[in-house]
């Protein structure tokens, strides 16, 4: 089975854009257009829990996606109806998927 055969899940991302204003304060904004992209969602096991313990308290999913996918930390995902921060991103060390974390924003 391929790696794009696992895709199973469509999640949607809108990026964080960052600016300074005249008084040199960050202001944060989402773009109000979202990209779909093909993933792999699954839920935190108990084990991840247990190796890392206070890194996973607040995640929910697991995200698996092609490296090429245009995803980063921070962005908003959304998924199943309900809005997610990408909490962390890492890359795989052949270059082939990227995973992310999910954590439920109130």
């Amino acid at each position: 089975m391929s790696f794009d055969a696992l895709m199973n899940s469509k999640i949607y991302t809108s990026t964080t854009i960052s600016s300074q204003n005249a008084y040199g304060d960050w202001k944060y904004t989402n773009t109000q257009s979202t990209t779909s992209i093909n993933a792999r969602v699954v839920p935190i096991t108990v084990r991840q829990r247990v190796e890392l313990p206070g890194f996973f308290d607040d995640v929910s999913y697991t995200c698996y996606c092609a490296s090429s996918s245009s995803i980063s930390k921070g962005d908003h995902i959304y998924f199943q109806g309900k809005e997610y921060i990408l909490k962390e991103l890492e890359l795989d060390s052949e270059y082939s998927h990227k995973k992310g974390f999910l954590k439920l924003l109130p």
